[in-house]
């Protein structure tokens, strides 16, 4: 009888929580699982936002194909950086989608008469390119679908954004390889995206 108040009095010592030296143990090993999971968790919001961009990218285009068949019109997508009043700047400012109006005169330059049907805001730092499979390649100022579906370049063409750092392993890119269609590109032996000619997309 005499040993029942000693264990219970333990007991109550042992449930009261932990020791100090218990505590500063699991707040060092919290910290080291933050560490190491930190970065990962940067790069993949990182990878995951350029993904939704190309994405964003790859809708537009298909909506303006679609529109330029169905509508029996051409219809322009291009950049701008002056509020969507003129294709002008570079891909990463945004972009927007017009109908042409005349598909004979000025074709792939927004004029009087022709219609915008979507806007995209700018990719918030990250770059946007689109060139043809040229040495030196050629940066396309707008991409224009004919009625047929068709688009009005006719070579291969590779669209690819990069990050805000340039880091090559974050960069995503299409590919026009058909008529009108666009597919999402592939990943090389290391792991980076490869442009057009089957070369690794690079961040200038």
């Amino acid at each position: 009888m005499s040993s029942t108040p000693y264990k219970t009095g333990f007991m109550k010592r042992r449930n009261a929580g932990f020791t100090l030296v218990e505590l500063m143990v699991a707040i060092s090993i919290a910290a080291i699982l933050i560490a190491i999971a930190a970065p990962n968790f940067t790069d993949t919001v990182k990878a995951n936002r350029l993904q939704s961009q190309l994405t964003d990218l790859r809708g537009d285009l298909n909506f303006a194909r679609s529109d330029a068949v169905s509508l029996g019109r051409y219809v322009t997508v291009c950049p701008s950086n002056d509020n969507y009043s003129s294709c002008s700047g570079n891909w990463g400012d945004g972009w927007f989608i017009f109908i042409e109006s005349d598909k004979r005169n000025n074709v792939g330059t927004y004029e009087s008469g022709d219609t915008i049907v979507r806007k995209h805001p700018g990719l918030s730092g990250n770059s946007l390119r689109v060139v043809d499979n040229s040495s030196p390649v050629v940066t396309q100022g707008h991409i224009t679908f004919f009625n047929s579906g068709d688009v009005s370049e006719p070579k291969p063409l590779t669209l690819w954004v990069c990050d805000a750092g340039k880091n090559v392993k974050f960069a995503r890119a299409l590919l026009k390889v058909g008529a009108g269609q666009f597919l999402y590109s592939k990943q090389n032996a290391s792991g980076i995206y490869k442009d057009v000619k089957d070369g690794a997309l690079t961040c200038p």
